[in-house]
């Protein structure tokens, strides 16, 4: 399981979006999942999320070389 910061950029699997995570969910403890909290913008709008780790794969990370 790849464990996600504050501020790391997601794209969803699923639906091609990129997300930035904001937090995390103290409720989802697991082995094989994290809980995160993140949030989106567009057109206008700002979305709010949770999900879990492995729907997203990380596409950046600040101050970091990747």
């Amino acid at each position: 399981m790849e464990t996600y910061e504050i501020g790391d950029l997601l794209k969803c699997k699923w639906r091609d979006t990129l997300w930035v995570v904001i937090g995390m969910d103290p409720n989802v403890v697991s082995k094989h999942r994290q809980g995160i909290v993140i949030r989106r913008y567009s057109r206008g709008i700002t979305y709010r999320n949770s999900g879990y780790s492995k729907d997203y794969t990380l596409v950046s990370r600040p101050n970091s070389c990747k």
